[in-house]
């Protein structure tokens, strides 16, 4: 069945999604996940495998793979989401208030590099929005003894706005992931800075109660051919350390410059990230083995990639852009061949 459902997504959903611009094929293909899919009993034999058990933070889940950030910025879609087997879900990213985004054209896809192309810049309802959605849904999940954690991704362009944000939220999630990287947001580079990320950290561990992630920025040097700045990255990852957070995600999307964009520039995800992915897990797993909870995201599109990340540091993966190209068995798909893998290994 697996295979089935595959391949009617590969040879006519697809198609016909990938025919159309990207915003409106999103707002499609995405429209059937605001409603429980009945196929979980299919994906449950793999995704509930006893061998893919593991942790997200010190909290148990069935599975390593989890959505990231930007799947579902509105908390719209858990219900079909949780329908097709995720160990987690990364929800977001909310803000403080609602958020238009930037003007199109605003996403693009590059389907030679099986990679997408965006500038969106956080639209979305903005935190009273998920508060309520959040808090429906949870009584819908506790009502059905439905177990799988949900992460919210927040950010704000400042500290107050991302404190407001954790504080709403983190009562109706089972973590907090906060973007300070998302390279389409005016004024996230702040909390690049030393002294403005030790501030954010203090003020949110004076009140967190639950597991707080970071996700890194990609940083480049676009002088140096686009090489990674190593030093800076563990830089950041030592303030986070210092501050005792449970963990960080690797990493958001590469920024490029691309005139087709209405900003002139944005982020680039998918499987060009890959290798400078698992170079920065590498990198901050051997300077900070053990201090720190690694989430790798960029470019796993199958068991090979999530077996290289976790193989580099990594507690567990999330995807995005493979959930577009590969369809939404990508799950169990990526847990079938994990489970191939690991068995071999044995």
């Amino acid at each position: 069945m697996l295979s089935i459902l595959t391949q009617l997504y590969n040879l006519i959903i697809r198609p016909i999604l990938f025919s159309l611009p990207p915003e409106t094929a999103q707002k499609i293909g995405t429209f059937p996940l605001r409603f429980k899919i009945p196929v979980k009993k299919i994906f449950a034999p793999i995704n509930n495998n006893i061998l893919l058990t593991t942790e997200y933070c010190g909290i148990k889940i069935n599975n390593p793979v989890g959505t990231a950030a930007g799947l579902d910025k509105d908390c719209m879609f858990i219900p079909g989401i949780l329908s097709l087997g995720f160990g987690y879900l990364t929800v977001g990213t909310i803000t403080a208030s609602p958020l238009k985004g930037n003007s199109a054209p605003r996403i693009m896809r590059d389907t030679q590099q099986k990679a997408i192309v965006n500038a969106l810049g956080f639209p979305n309802n903005g935190v009273e929005a998920a508060i309520k959605k959040l808090d429906s849904i949870q009584q819908k999940l506790n009502k059905d003894n439905i177990q799988t954690p949900i992460i919210a991704s927040i950010s704000g362009i400042n500290i107050d706005d991302i404190v407001y944000c954790h504080k709403k939220i983190e009562p109706l999630v089972n973590g907090i992931e906060i973007n300070i990287s998302s390279p389409n947001t005016e004024g996230l580079k702040i909390f690049h800075e030393k002294s403005t990320l030790s501030k954010l950290l203090t003020r949110i561990n004076d009140m967190r109660t639950k597991p707080l992630v970071i996700k890194m920025p990609h940083l480049i040097d676009s002088t140096k051919n686009n090489t990674l700045k190593i030093p800076e990255l563990l830089e950041m990852v030592s303030i986070i350390t210092e501050n005792n957070i449970d963990g960080i995600t690797i990493a958001n999307s590469m920024p490029i410059i691309d005139s087709r964009l209405s900003t002139g520039n944005g982020g680039m995800s998918g499987k060009p990230l890959f290798n400078n992915m698992i170079k920065i897990i590498q990198e901050i797993d051997k300077e900070f083995k053990g201090k720190i909870k690694i989430h790798a995201c960029g470019g796993i599109f199958s068991g090979e990639d999530a077996w290289s990340a976790i193989e580099a540091g990594a507690e567990t993966i999330q995807i995005y852009s493979s959930f577009i190209y590969r369809g939404p068995t990508i799950a169990s798909l990526i847990n079938s061949e994990l489970l191939k893998l690991k068995k071999n290994s044995s």
